[in-house]
This record gives C-alpha cells, structure tokens and sequence, in this order.
C-alpha cells in the first residue's frame, strides 16, 4: 500500500514541471523561460515570444601586453595573456632563433622580429582562436674610436674598432685629408697638424643607430739637432755664426757653458780668449714637434794652429788647404809659420798671370784657413801609397759634415815624394781631392819644393796641376813646359796652355776650364758649369748615407748606383715634409749624369736623369722610381 501511493507522488511530480519534455526541445519550439538552456539551444525572446533558438558561439578577444620593442640584453619578458572568454590560452613561438616562449615568459635569442602565436579551445560559448603577435627583438648599438692624444709621423697611426658592440662595420672618414687618410680601419699620417676622424654606424631594422663619434689626435713629429763641432777655433776668427740645425726646421737656440772663453748674442758666438769653449743648442718643439734633445759641443780656441775647418767667410767654390803629418812624422808646423800659405799664394798668382783668373783660397779673415791633420797611417805609408787621397778623405770623414760651399780639398803632406819617389802629387781627374809633397827633399838632383825657373817653390806648381786635374783636365803631352805636362823637362818658364788649344777656351784636354764655376768673382755665375761628382761611394759616411755631391742650380740627376736593361718610365722623387713628393717624369740614357760626369751604363743598359734645379745648400734625399716601382734611394750633399 505505501509502496504504491510512493510512486504516484513521483509521477505527478514530474508531470507538472513545465520545463520537462520527454523528448528535446526543438529550435523555433516555444520555451517556457528566458535564458534556459538545452544542449545547444537556449530560450530566448524573439519578436515577445519565448522560443528554442540555437547557442551561437562567440570570438574570443585575446590580451597578450607585450611591448612594440624589447631589447636582447634587457633578457627574458614576462607577459600577461589574457581572453575575454577567460580560457587558458596556449602560446608558442614561431620565430624560434629569436625568441622562445614558456609559461608566458619570453626568451630573446637574436635581434629580429619575435611572431608568437596565441590559441584557444572552442567550446559552447565561444569559438576557439587562433591569433599571430609580433615584437621586435631589438640591439642596442654603440661604438668608441679609441685612439692616443697623439702619435708620430713617421710611425702607424691607430687602428680602428671594425665592428659595433652590435657586430655591424663602422663607417669611418677622415675630416683632415690633408693630415691622415683612413682606408677601412687603417689610419695613414701624412703631415703634421690635428688628425679629425668621424665614425657612423646606422644600424639596420632591428638595431639601433649608433651615436655619431669623432675623435681627434695630434700628429707630431720628432726633433733632433744637427750642431757641427768644429774641433778648433782660431781666436782670428772673432766671431761666429752658430749653424746648428733642427730636423723639424725649427730654430736652434744657444746658451754657452764657459763664458769666460766665449760669448753668445743670438747665434753669434764671440771668441774671448785661449781655453775650451762649450756650447749647448736646445729646440723646445711647438704644439706639434717634441722637444729636441740637447746637444752639446765642446772646442778648443787657439791663437795660430785649427784642428777643423773654420766657418767660411766665402761663398762657392775654394781651395782647402790641410797640412797632413804621418803618424811617426815631424810636425814642421807648415801651417801656422807661412810655408804652405807662400805656396797656396805663389800658385794662384802664377794662375792670374797666364789666365787673368783665380782660384778663392779658404780664408779666415785676411789669413788662409790651412787645417792640420796628424793622420794614424805611418811615413811608410804616405810614401809608398797608390791612393793616399782617398786615404787621407776617408781618415778625416770629410763628408759627415760637408760645408755649405764647394772645397777642394789639397792635402799638403809632410813627405819627400809620393808613390814610391815617382811623384809630387796626384789628384783624381774630374774629382775634390788631391795630394801633394811638401816635406825636405831626400835628393841633390830632384826635389818637390826645390826653386822652379819662374817659381820659388816647385810646389806652387805641384798644387796647380793637380787643381787642374781635379777640374777634369788631362795630362799634356806635347809642350814640356805646360803645367799639365805628363812627364819631360822644360827648359823655360811654365805656361798654362799658352797656344788656347788645349784646356784654356777649348775641351780637347777633357774641358775647358773657363767655362767652369771655379773662379773668384765667378762662383756663383749660374751660366757657368759645375757638375755633380758620383763615387762618393768610395768616401763611405758613419751613417751609410748613399750621397753624391752637387753644387746648386740647374742640374742634370741620375741614378747612383745602378743601371737598368728594360726602363719604361721613370719619375724622379723627392722626400719633403715626410712623404715623396713627384718631381716628374724624366728619361733614360747611357750617361744619366750628363756627358761631363764619369758614370756610365754599358751598352745593354740605362739608367734615368732628369734636369732640376735647386738653390738651396743641404742634404735632400731623393728616390727614382722605375716602371712604378722604386729603384733607387739617394741622397745629395747640394754645396753652393
């Protein structure tokens, strides 16, 4: 009985909700509350009914907060993803060498354009989503141009960072093209002054520009001075003009050390008195040019006797007279009491009486400038050497400090003969230098300072000759009593070419000698000749300087040393303010020195030349450069 009124209850239960149907709800159907659901459809109002419509699922809205940029070295980026349905979004990336992604935490890996990609799982209310986000992965970008407050012209300059802190070449260029030049990261100095160099780096899409940059240094050159010492000074002289030199050009500043013994007033030196006289030069440098070491210089003054030659008082070409005694000879003091001065006299009036012209004699005031010399080679060796010149130039290094005038240089030496008794000098035939033999006779029947019809002393004529010979003229022979005669007797007086035929207004000797610059009155007459001397190789200076001797003007220049079999084009350089500089194309020939120079190719061969011209003493070093490359280097002793 309670079993059944139980299951009554439970039927009529059922029965009066209106919400149960035995079967679903169809769409369209009426429904009996708004916004009951069934399934996939739910009850809504449409036109003020309650009907069955269908469950539309909507679009999900994602939120990710990412920023547009993010920098690789800011490292990993935590983002907030959110949808509006409120659903787990699953996130990957799709960019993966330059971001990875986990657990809403981003790792940049590379600068580039990080795409992450955001979904959903569709489900009742709303749609699954699928949807692309992008950031750029970002580098920062810098760089610096490091470089010194300075450096060295004649050093490298710098060396330039290649690549930014991003890894991207740096753009660098030179604002001073005068002063340095940049080709890549290499920095060239060519001059001194202030080097300016710019850099850029612009970057590309995902790296930034860099700050522009520039930087400046100073190029600056060395500084070293060149202050001769003159070994000895004679008190004669009074006063001197100092001549020391700075490499950078700069001006030589003096103090003296003793001035009791000598005086300065600018670079005039007042000699007081017999004793030691020492000199320092000082250069300061300038803002760019270091300061130059001191140098200083000591020298003997004395009232007769010059160890060195003295400052010149004449301009040009002169004879320069050293009396020379060997190593174990007597010293007769022929400098300082007359003998070679009466000698250095007699010859140049016998020249002025046959010619009208004269030789210049190095002078200090009204006195000749002889020199003294004690030489380390032995009597033996003076009398029985075959190139005691030569010798005796090489002894005394006459070219590690050349005068700004043209010398030749006659060694007056303290001996009876020369080459074994067979000679009173010799002289190399063009060249600088001779020897001559001034000491007492060891003979009654022939002597090289005997009496000489119409000359006191033979050796006035000795000297002459060999000048002479040292201007280029050969040997006479056919008039015993020319003073170019090679061998024979005269039995009258001595002539310098008395007929005009042979060396005085014709060549057929080897020159015409008043055509040349020698002559007082004439040495810096520039229509007259004067020739560059070549084998100074056999003159070897302390610095291994390769030099030939030229006196200024116009002058034919060729190589030094070397001859060439296949010359296409040649130019001529000069090195000036510490680069070669072109003097111009030039041309090539057997004879690059010109006819008058004893320097030649052989026949399979050339060297170049080219005429230039200079009017300035010194040292200048100069290259040629042929078919492109470099030749040769060189240097010239240019004396006026």
């Amino acid at each position: 009985m309670k079993k059944g009124i139980l299951g009554l209850v439970f039927l009529l239960s059922i029965s009066l909700n209106p919400a149960y149907s035995a079967t679903p709800p169809k769409a369209g159907s009426i429904c009996s509350k708004l916004g009951l659901v069934s399934k996939s459809l739910v009850c809504e109002k449409v036109k003020g009914k309650l009907v069955w419509t269908k469950i539309v699922a909507k679009n999900d809205q994602f939120t990710l907060n990412i920023p547009a940029n993010h920098y690789l070295d800011q490292g990993q980026l935590q983002i907030a993803a959110t949808a509006l349905s409120g659903k787990k979004i699953w996130i990957t990336s799709e960019a993966n060498s330059i971001c990875s992604i986990s657990e809403q935490i981003i790792t940049p890996l590379s600068s580039g354009r990080c795409i992450l990609r955001a979904s959903t799982i569709a489900d009742k209310k709303f749609k699954s989503k699928s949807e692309s986000f992008s950031l750029d992965i970002r580098s920062p970008n810098s760089f610096e141009i490091n470089v010194e407050s300075q450096y060295q012209i004649d050093q490298a300059g710098p060396d330039l960072t290649q690549f930014s802190s991003a890894g991207l070449l740096i753009e660098y260029s030179s604002e001073t093209t005068d002063v340095c030049q940049i080709s890549g990261t290499k920095v060239t100095l060519s001059r001194i002054g202030f080097c300016i160099i710019s850099g850029r780096q612009l970057g590309n899409s995902f790296v930034d520009n860099a700050a522009f940059k520039v930087a400046r240094f100073k190029v600056i050159r060395e500084n070293e001075i060149s202050f001769t010492n003159p070994g000895s000074l004679s008190l004669k002289v009074k006063s001197v003009q100092l001549v020391g030199v700075s490499s950078s050009g700069l001006t030589v500043v003096y103090k003296t050390m003793t001035p009791n013994t000598c005086l300065l007033s600018n670079n005039v030196l007042s000699l007081l008195a017999v004793g030691t006289c020492t000199v320092v030069a000082s250069q300061s440098g300038d803002e760019f040019t270091l300061a130059a070491k001191d140098v200083s210089q000591s020298f003997i003054l004395s009232n007769d006797r010059v160890l060195s030659d003295q400052p010149d008082s004449l301009t040009g070409y002169q004879i320069k007279a050293i009396y020379v005694v060997p190593s174990d000879g007597t010293d007769r003091s022929y400098d300082t009491n007359g003998y070679i001065a009466s000698i250095l006299r007699e010859g140049n009036a016998f020249i002025k009486s046959q010619i009208g012209l004269e030789y210049q004699i190095d002078s200090v005031g009204n006195d000749y400038d002889i020199q003294f010399f004690r030489s380390t080679f032995p009597t033996s060796y003076f009398l029985s050497a075959e190139y005691l010149d030569s010798d005796l130039a090489k002894e005394m290094k006459l070219y590690e400090n050349p005068t700004a005038d043209r010398k030749n240089f006659h060694f007056f030496v303290d001996v009876s003969a020369l080459r074994n008794d067979t000679a009173c000098g010799y002289a190399s035939q063009p060249g600088l230098h001779s020897v001559n033999a001034v000491g007492p006779s060891k003979s009654a029947t022939s002597s090289c300072v005997g009496k000489s019809l119409n000359l006191d002393n033979y050796g006035s004529h000795v000297w002459v000759h060999e000048s002479i010979h040292n201007l280029g003229v050969g040997h006479t022979t056919d008039d015993g009593c020319d003073t170019m005669r090679g061998s024979g007797s005269c039995s009258s007086t001595w002539t310098i070419d008395k007929e005009k035929k042979r060396y005085v207004g014709s060549d057929a000797q080897g020159v015409n000698i008043l055509s040349l610059r020698v002559w007082k009155g004439y040495t810096t007459d520039q229509s007259l000749r004067a020739s560059c001397t070549v084998w100074t190789n056999r003159f070897p200076r302390a610095d291994g300087l390769k030099y030939a001797v030229c006196p200024t003007g116009k002058q034919v220049i060729g190589a030094l040393t070397y001859c060439w079999s296949s010359i296409r084009s040649v130019d001529l350089q000069v090195w000036r303010n510490n680069t070669w500089e072109s003097l111009g194309e030039g041309s090539h020939y057997r004879e690059p020195w010109g006819k008058h120079v004893d320097w030649r190719c052989d026949s399979t061969s050339t060297a170049p030349w080219k005429e230039i011209t200079v009017t300035t003493p010194g040292i200048q070093k100069y290259r040629w450069m042929i078919n492109g490359s470099e030749g040769e280097v060189f240097n010239i002793i240019w004396q006026r």
